[in-house]
């Protein structure tokens, strides 16, 4: 049972970390194009996981 939880649990976690990529280029995209307080924000949340998983 614990095997299961943790495939799941790594496949969520791939699940949402590949969503939220989607959400970061969309953000910039959107940030581009015009101020968008949401894609701001994506954005910003995912520079900062982006930096923390870099180091």
């Amino acid at each position: 049972l614990d095997l299961i939880k943790y495939l799941l649990t790594i496949g969520f976690q791939s699940f949402i970390e590949s969503a939220l990529e989607i959400f970061y280029i969309a953000g910039r995209k959107l940030k581009s194009s015009y101020s968008n307080p949401q894609g701001t924000i994506y954005v910003i949340t995912i520079d900062i996981k982006v930096e923390k998983k870099k180091k």
